[in-house]
């Protein structure tokens, strides 16, 4: 099994999002190419932010309901602290935020994890998942 597939197994989550550190809060933003995410990255570094990784992250569970993450893609940092919060960018003409409803937060995460790891998978592990 590939090491990736392993990790699954092991309970990580692999998913496609940047994430950034500014002020030591995790934010994870994903979104369709064109959406803007290599953008807010480098927002957030020119104000003194660290990015975790540009493209892949691996999530894993740290306590009950939290989660941190460490780069899984073109990095090979890590990042002790929480996730803070989850965005999910759509290109558009103005600018706003609207939380999701927990179901779309986890469909929207789940897709990002497939682009990652879903073809490696066997059914039952990506119901897992």
């Amino acid at each position: 099994m590939a090491t990736r597939a392993l990790k699954v197994v092991q309970g990580w989550i692999p998913i496609h999002l940047s994430a950034v550190i500014p002020k030591d809060e995790l934010y994870l933003f994903g979104g369709p190419s064109g959406a803007g995410k290599s953008t807010v990255v480098n927002l957030l570094i020119n104000d003194g932010g660290v990015i975790l990784d540009e493209g892949q992250v691996i999530i894993q569970k740290q306590k009950a309901d939290e989660y941190s993450a460490n780069a899984w893609g073109y990095s090979l940092r890590t990042c002790e602290g929480p996730i803070w919060a989850v965005f999910k960018l759509i290109k558009d003409d103005c600018y706003a935020i609207e939380p999701l409803l927990p179901i779309q937060a986890a469909t929207f995460l789940l897709r990002q994890a497939e682009q990652v790891v879903g073809w490696l998978l066997h059914e039952d592990i990506f119901q897992k998942l």
